[in-house]
This record gives C-alpha cells, sequence and structure tokens, in this order.
C-alpha cells in the first residue's frame, strides 16, 4: 500500500492497482469516501460550467448538468453502442430516439413518435387538468393526429377518458376540444361523437 496523508492524516491510499480518497482500503479502481461523494466536472472553454456526480443525503446518487446553471440548454444524455439513447434536457423533457423532446416524454422511431403530455394546472372539477399521451405517423416532423386524454371532473381525481383522431391534412394538432371521437365518463358512460 502506498499512503499520501495531509496534516498526519491519510487522505489518500493506493493499493492493488485500486485508488481509495477517503478510505485506506479501496475496492474498486476508484473508491471515495465521504458523507456525500461528490465528482465534479468543470469545463474550461466556458466559465462556471461544472457537472457533478454526488451521492445525495445518505439516500441516492444525485448527476447533475451545468449546476451552476449557466446554459440556459444544459442536458444529460445515455449512450449504448456509441449510440444517443436517451436525453433529459433543462425543462425536464425526456427524449428516446429525439434529441428535442417537445413533451415531458416524447419516443420516436424511424417512422412514428409517442409523447406523453401533461397539464397539471387548473380547477379539478371543470376539465382543465388533463394528462395523456400523443402519437404521430410518418416522418417525426408530422404533427401529433391521434391520443388519448385523461381530463379531471371532480375530487379525489375523478375525470372522464378521451381518445382522440385529427382528421385533417394540415399541420394541425389534435385538440381535445375538437378531436374527441369517443369518451368514457367517470360513471362509465360511453359517447361516440358526444363528450
Amino acid at each position: 500500500k502506498m499512503f499520501f496523508g495531509v496534516g498526519g492524516a491519510d487522505r489518500m491510499t493506493l493499493t492493488a492497482g485500486n485508488l481509495g480518497i477517503g478510505t485506506t482500503a479501496p475496492v474498486g479502481l476508484l473508491h471515495l469516501k465521504a458523507a456525500s461523494p461528490d465528482i465534479r466536472l468543470e469545463d474550461s472553454d466556458v466559465g462556471g460550467l461544472y457537472h457533478r456526480f454526488i451521492g445525495g443525503g445518505n439516500k441516492g446518487l444525485e448527476i447533475g448538468a451545468d449546476t451552476g446553471n449557466v446554459l440556459g440548454d444544459a442536458y444529460i444524455r445515455f449512450d449504448v453502442g456509441n449510440d444517443e439513447k436517451v436525453r433529459i434536457i433543462e425543462n425536464g423533457n425526456v427524449g428516446i430516439g429525439t434529441t428535442a423532446p417537445s413533451n415531458l416524454l416524447e419516443i420516436q422511431t424511424a417512422s412514428s413518435t409517442f409523447s406523453a403530455v401533461s397539464k397539471p394546472h387548473g380547477n379539478a372539477t371543470d376539465g382543465s387538468i388533463w394528462h395523456g399521451i400523443g402519437f404521430k405517423g410518418g416522418d417525426t416532423t408530422e404533427p401529433v393526429k391521434g391520443g388519448i386524454i385523461f381530463t379531471t371532473t371532480g375530487g379525489w381525481g375523478i375525470g372522464d377518458m378521451h381518445f382522440l383522431t385529427n382528421n385533417s391534412a394540415t399541420n394541425s394538432q389534435t385538440d381535445r376540444d375538437y378531436d374527441t371521437r369517443m369518451t368514457i365518463t367517470a360513471a362509465g358512460k360511453v359517447g361516440i361523437g358526444t363528450t
């Protein structure tokens, strides 16, 4: 073992090819031990830009991109097989198969797109709180032409389910107010062509 000390205390240990910081018995190539171990990556090209891996609050792992908030368009991406698979952008949207998700969750393939959208605002009894999924066909730049939306109509999350399609050969998106084809109410009533 090789020990590196500061002020009479061991700070770093090299043993069997493993480097330990905060521990004298490292069990991996790099082993950090602290109350909240922190790895910081700082970009020398952009002042104040750094990213962090933190053992957060004795409970989990925190990954932070642009924790100094200097960019305004930071992201975290996950690659597999030298190809990007998942991206989380600064507003919290998650893209799988896309680098620019426009909804809370957007999944794209070469021929179709699935989006999950959420509008957790408004009054819980007037249908202005809704959550749903939208579907695109063909090119990923095409508008959403189908969807399923749940709207709240009462307390305790009671609500109606709406099924939508947009039959317009234009760039218009599916709209709950105009394109609902079928509705199932909280009471179990089914309306086709009526909400």
